[in-house]
């Protein structure tokens, strides 16, 4: 399987310090083991996970605020209903 070459890029960009700290680290303290590199990329899926299932969240109250809008509520009730900023609010009332 072949990996795109922006991921491949975003990948060795994210991996390269990581590894350089934990080299570093390592010289000072042997007592630590290091993780292994599918323990990094555990980390990193897991938290691609959280980040992924954060911005469904979002896009839910959006869509909810744009539903809002459409049947006039004003933007101040929508923003408490929603969690979403007033400017946020205002913003996707501009776009409808």
């Amino acid at each position: 399987m072949k990996i795109p070459e922006d991921l491949t890029k975003k990948l060795r960009d994210e991996i390269i310090p990581m590894i350089t700290k934990e080299a570093k680290y390592m010289i000072h303290s042997e007592k630590v083991p290091s993780p292994t590199l599918a323990e990094v990329f555990e980390i990193y899926r897991n938290e691609g996970i959280e980040k992924g299932i954060e911005k469904g969240r979002l896009e839910e109250r959006r869509n909810l605020a744009c539903e809002l809008i459409r049947e006039k509520f004003s933007n101040e009730k929508i923003a408490r209903m929603t969690k979403l900023s007033i400017e946020d609010v205002i913003e996707l009332r501009r776009k409808l």
